[in-house]
């Protein structure tokens, strides 16, 4: 069964791109980063505490110096939604 996890989009135009980057030496240092996310698994992108697009996870791309998250785009929500904390 397929999650649905959150995450802070706040770097360049990854949320514009559909990936998100972590530097490769903090991902092999920390390979619970993303929390168990697997293949088809979605992500709500969240940036400046708006939600615009829910993506689902494709897989990952390493290199030598990054390591990318990336995802195919499932949905753009016209307006954003806030997240609103209670």
């Amino acid at each position: 069964m397929n999650k649905v996890f959150t995450g802070k989009f706040q770097k360049g135009d990854q949320l514009d791109k559909n990936y998100y980057r972590v530097d490769t030496a903090y991902f092999n240092d920390h390979p619970n980063h993303f929390n168990g996310l697997e293949i088809g698994d979605y992500v709500l992108p969240i940036k400046g505490a708006l939600i615009e697009k829910l993506f689902q996870f494709k897989g990952f791309q390493t290199t030598k110096a990054y390591t990318d998250a990336l995802f195919s785009e499932v949905r753009t929500y016209t307006p954003p939604f806030h997240l609103a904390a209670t």
